[in-house]
């Protein structure tokens, strides 16, 4: 709520963005990246407006890579090329608006600057194309959606206190504005004045009642204190707004344009003198580029250590097949041919099975077997060490993704790791030698309301657990849920997540089974009173959770399925452990 520091942002992304073309619009779920850079035939840099939201709202520019046409929105795909024209914030208000085309007319992308935050494109002859937040009109704003007409934004409510005249005091603030209370004196600055931070209204109000009665030399202490709290002594090119019904409320950073870094971001700018400086303790500490190189590369790592654990639990699931072969071959050694590169041999378990074996042609027999035990013996070793570096790996990445999502709003998160994490927790090749042995696992005893409810299907065949609560349907479908699982969630509701025990089995549930879990899943939500609710199912392998997203909250990738179903409590005889006891 800041339009002259706004005014000076403005003004330095105009030097930067004029003569760009706009290049699409990634809309994410707490905030917008728009792109400008240089046309497909030149060459220079690519820019990325950001705006955070919900509070605090942050604004600021960056150096950017081009996203994918895939992560772009297809809608504004005709605006690709438009040339930057100018960036103002329009009538001296709380929004930045960046002109595309040649006459300031064609089309303008805007970004409201106050909480909640919104941003929009806009053609001139067109109105609304997209908006990142529909709004319903009220009294204080017009309403938002595409196709709908723009609105201006009314003059200017504020004044600016560098232009504060006598009269302008007396209008505002009284003229018996010396005798008003602290708190009185601070809530009119605050409405009427722009430029009026929470931490800066002690000392405009010192500056103001300094001038006893006198309106003019009230007007000049203001304006004399607005020269100093707004020095242009150096760019400011990011701000961070707080308090929705406050007036300004300006919590400032800087994100200083270095040729051979990019983009870093840091503390107030040091040369605003002392009263800007009164916002520095509510600002986060200094950040650098390495740091957020470190930041993005520590998830980018902890991911492909997931998904190398990940294929080493499938190949780890092969242990049993393994070790029969191995039996099999230290069995009918005499029938395994030398230099041979497969044999068929029966498995002695079930000699009805005819097992095909793969051998190295180079090894003689017994060494064959040989080598087939211990391969077997690795398997089961990684078979039972997997799940428990797992959960630490997940554990690791939830937290990192929680620092990434800070890290690049500008702060800077506690516990913020200065190197990345050891390569015992990170290697997935060796599971039985891992960091994750007993110190890492004993005394993290999971808590109750994390730990599912438990139940048989009416079958006898499958297991199936059930979240108690938003932290515990994140840890059932993020941490205990094989990829190869069925998830189960009521479509469009809040509820439980539901996941039935598959894993690696062969077999499929049966129909009676899938919708009988499907009933429960609708009991476990908030429609288990409708007649019928529509269940969404998945393997859990394409069931995510959105980046910063609340507990509980995931989303399905593809091959959902539905089924309708009438809500059915388990029976009592359903429930297995502690869920059968507490039913008893």
């Amino acid at each position: 709520m800041d339009p002259i520091a706004l005014e000076r942002i403005a003004a330095d992304w105009s030097r930067l963005l004029t003569g760009t073309a706009f290049r699409g619009l990634v809309a994410e779920p707490a905030g917008v990246r728009a792109y400008f850079g240089p046309p497909p035939s030149e060459r220079g840099p690519t820019w990325a407006l950001i705006a955070r939201w919900p509070e605090p709202l942050w604004l600021w520019l960056e150096e950017a890579q081009l996203p994918k046409e895939r992560d772009r929105i297809s809608d504004l795909f005709r605006y690709d090329g438009l040339r930057v024209t100018a960036v103002a914030p329009p009538a001296f208000d709380r929004r930045v608006r960046v002109h595309l085309g040649h006459d300031h007319e064609r089309a303008f992308f805007e970004i409201e600057a106050w909480a909640p935050g919104n941003a929009m494109f806009v053609e001139d002859r067109r109105g609304v194309a997209w908006v990142a937040k529909r709004r319903a009109p009220s009294t204080q704003r017009p309403g938002l959606a595409p196709g709908m007409a723009y609105s201006e934004p009314p003059g200017q409510f504020r004044k600016d206190p560098r232009q504060a005249t006598g009269t302008a005091i007396v209008e505002t603030l009284g003229e018996d504005f010396a005798t008003l209370e602290p708190e009185a004196l601070e809530g009119r600055l605050a409405h009427h004045w722009c430029g009026m931070p929470t931490p800066l209204l002690a000392s405009a109000r010192a500056a103001i009642t300094s001038a006893g009665g006198d309106a003019d030399a009230a007007a000049r202490a203001l304006a004399q204190w607005a020269e100093r709290a707004y020095a242009a002594d150096g760019p400011v090119t990011a701000l961070q707004w707080t308090e929705k019904h406050r007036g300004a409320t300006l919590l400032s950073a800087r994100l200083p344009y270095v040729p051979d870094r990019g983009v870093t971001v840091g503390g107030p700018w040091p040369g605003w003198g002392d009263a800007a400086r009164g916002v520095a303790p509510a600002l986060p500490a200094a950040l650098t580029a390495d740091e957020l190189a470190d930041a993005r590369g520590r998830v980018r790592r902890l991911e492909r250590a997931l998904r190398a654990v990940e294929k080493d639990w499938e190949e780890a699931n092969t242990a049993p097949h393994v070790r029969r072969e191995a039996e099999a071959l230290a069995a009918y050694l005499t029938k395994v041919p030398r230099g041979a590169d497969r044999v068929e041999l029966p498995d002695p378990r079930e000699p009805a099975i005819t097992l095909r074996i793969e051998l190295d042609p180079k090894l003689p027999p017994h060494e064959n077997a040989n080598r087939a035990f211990r391969r077997a013996t690795k398997l089961e070793r990684a078979l039972t060490a997997i799940p428990a570096r797992r959960v630490l790996l997940i554990d690791e990445l939830v937290k990192a993704r929680a620092q990434l999502d800070r890290v690049e709003a500008g702060e800077r998160p506690e516990g913020l790791p200065a190197s990345p994490l050891t390569r015992g927790i990170l290697s997935p090749t060796k599971p039985a030698r891992s960091a994750l042995g007993p110190s890492a696992t004993q005394g993290s005893e999971v808590p109750a309301r994390l730990q599912p409810r438990r139940y048989k299907t009416s079958d006898g065949n499958w297991e199936i657990w059930v979240g108690k609560t938003n932290e515990g349907n994140d840890y059932l479908t993020h941490r205990l849920a094989r990829p190869e699982d069925y998830w189960f969630h009521v479509q469009g509701s809040p509820g439980s997540h539901v996941v039935l025990r598959r894993g690696k089995s062969k077999d499929e549930p049966s129909k009676d089974a899938l919708r009988e879990v499907a009933s429960w899943a609708a009991f476990f939500s908030r429609q288990r009173t409708s007649g019928t609710v529509p269940v969404l199912w998945t393997r859990k392998k394409y069931v995510r959770k959105p980046r910063g997203s609340k507990p509980g909250l995931a989303e399905v990738m593809r091959d959902e399925k539905t089924i309708f179903v009438k809500p059915a409590e388990p029976p009592a005889s359903a429930a297995v452990g502690d869920e059968s006891e507490s039913a008893s």
